[in-house]
């Protein structure tokens, strides 16, 4: 019978109260734990070993690399270790090779520094990211630039290595232009290093090697 006594401004201001609380129930009991079930989930489904290898089309793992950089940073705005997360991920995958496994962690977190590097992690630059798109660069001698995905050991002469993320790498455009399909020290290593890992097809590691200098 009390209620009945209260001033319409002391129930409005017990109204927005408890519609406050309710807020932040719902943000820390139910949608948090959520966002950080979630993102696991779609970082796996990203770098998930059988839908990459059975992706077909020019460049067709690019999109990819530019959403996972957006989750991670994400999570790494929400306090969590990247390194975590993607391990995380990978627990759930079908790994025939799991010396891949490290491989593409390593090449994931050198990716994000990348485009912190490049200022590429700015409002504008997670947003496209987060499509799937090119990033602007922000910082240093590049800024102004686009971000592109680049084939460490290029395309034309390893095309077998077309969507292994760990082959993948952010670049300024215009220097991904004047690269072009060389090949230098750094493939040369890194072709040894992934055929004794079996992550490069012996014709291919034969055709890296024999591109030197070309």
């Amino acid at each position: 019978m009390a209620l009945l006594f209260v001033s319409p401004a002391v129930f409005s201001v017990f109204l927005r109260s408890c519609r406050i609380l309710i807020c932040w129930i719902s943000v820390f009991f139910f949608i948090a734990p959520d966002c950080l079930r979630a993102s696991p989930e779609i970082i796996g489904s990203l770098i998930d070993p059988v839908k990459l290898d059975s992706l077909r089309g020019d460049r067709a793992a690019n999109g990819r690399m530019r959403k996972i950089a957006y989750w991670l940073e994400t999570d790494r705005r929400e306090g969590l270790d990247p390194a975590e997360v993607i391990a995380t991920a990978q627990k759930s995958l079908a790994y025939k090779n799991p010396e891949r496994a490290a491989v593409v962690k390593a090449s994931l977190l050198r990716n994000l520094t990348i485009l912190q590097r490049l200022g590429c992690l700015e409002e504008d630059g997670m947003e496209k990211l987060r499509r799937g798109r090119a990033p602007e660069i922000t910082k240093g001698p590049y800024a102004g630039d686009i971000v592109h995905v680049d084939h460490i050991i290029p395309r034309a002469i390893a095309p077998g290595l077309d969507e292994k993320l760990y082959n993948l790498e952010f670049m300024p455009g215009s220097m991904n232009s004047s690269k072009g399909a060389k090949i230098g020290q750094r493939q040369i290593a890194l072709a040894k290093e992934w055929r004794a890992l079996n992550l490069i097809s012996p014709e291919e590691y034969q055709k890296v090697v024999s591109a030197k200098g070309a």
